[in-house]
């Protein structure tokens, strides 16, 4: 069985299954500097070491030690350039091969010309998905070195909700201007004439920014449509305030929060143009999601989803297949499993 380390900068929740996972087929190490994983039963190792903040950038204790240490065979790094150590570790690496691990282009042309040189030196890279596939070839990259995990979130309660009766919309993530909820509760209230007396907006997630956007709920009079619901990490109530949902609306950047509302079986509207995370691309138009560009229109989206019933449900139906064929945890540990298996020895 391979040695496999992980470099991380801490063990997200919705990591644990991954590495749950993946400890099935290789003795799997992850070094990070976040609180110790607990009620796992140590299926996978852990080594957590301190960090420092210089500016921009952290500097890890112990992963330079351990990637020299010559005891894994494969090594799977965060490729976030500000992290110096898992920069650094792809020199000081022996015998072991070395992946880069995530997405790959900023709107930084610096920082995007580092880990091009990074991607041609490097063993392999494993992406979040494939759309950035061809600007990668376009600078060099070849094809023999990049693998695919889709990123996806293990629901373990996954179910389509997309026929269940709806009454609300829903917005679940932490509460941050720069998710643009407060775009919601405007483009909310402007309809509230237009929708059923019984629509609710629910909002889900904790942070500073939510007493701000209650006080905006409040200025304009909306109180009684708007529920802050706080934190919620049961996810059987997640599952029934999803399920009550026409869709899942976020105005700013949207993340993994994709494939959690499409494994409810709950279509996702977004900004068409907005700073979105890799997994935006998994958002079809008209099929699993709908897109909007302006203010005007997300209202008019809105309120489609409340008159047409039928739209929400076939959105729904079509997200959770999705998710079902193609975003599976299964999905993603094939990804690495076809990294680990297949990555090629580069000299550097």
């Amino acid at each position: 069985m391979k040695n496999v380390l992980i470099l991380q900068n801490s063990i997200p929740h919705y990591r644990i299954p991954v590495y749950v996972e993946l400890s099935k087929y290789y003795n799997v190490t992850v070094l990070h500097s976040g609180a110790k994983v607990m009620g796992i039963d140590r299926v996978f190792n852990e080594i957590i070491m301190p960090n420092k903040k210089i500016g921009p950038f952290y500097i890890q204790s112990g992963v330079l030690t351990q990637v020299a240490s010559d005891e894994y065979d494969v090594i799977i790094a965060m490729f976030d350039v500000r992290w110096l150590n898992n920069v650094l570790a792809v020199f000081f690496k022996k015998n072991a091969r070395f992946i880069f691990w995530g997405h790959r282009y900023s709107n930084n042309i610096l920082i995007n010309k580092v880990r091009d040189l990074l991607m041609l030196i490097t063993d392999g890279i494993l992406l979040y998905s494939n759309s950035e596939v061809v600007r990668m070839n376009s600078r060099g990259i070849a094809n023999s070195k990049i693998f695919v995990a889709p990123n996806t979130m293990y629901i373990s309660n996954c179910s389509d909700g997309s026929s269940s009766i709806k009454n609300s919309f829903i917005f679940v993530g932490r509460a941050q201007k720069r998710k643009q909820v407060d775009i919601l509760i405007r483009s909310f209230s402007e309809i509230l004439d237009r929708i059923p007396s019984y629509v609710k907006l629910n909002i889900i997630g904790s942070g500073v920014e939510n007493e701000n956007l209650k006080i905006l709920a409040n200025q304009l009079n909306i109180s009684d449509r708007v529920n802050f619901l706080g934190e919620i990490i049961d996810e059987e109530k997640l599952k029934y305030f999803f399920h009550q949902a026409y869709a899942y609306i976020s105005p700013g950047p949207v993340g993994l929060s994709v494939l959690q509302s499409f494994a409810y079986g709950i279509p996702v509207v977004t900004n068409h143009s907005g700073k979105h995370g890799p997994e935006f691309s998994n958002l079809i138009p008209d099929r699993n999601a709908l897109l909007f560009n302006s203010f005007d229109e997300l209202k008019e989206i809105l309120v489609s989803l409340c008159v047409d019933s039928s739209l929400s449900s076939r959105l729904g139906k079509n997200a959770y297949e999705f998710y079902s064929n193609e975003r599976t945890l299964g999905k993603m540990i094939f990804g690495f499993k076809d990294a680990i298996e297949n990555i090629r020895d580069i000299a550097i």
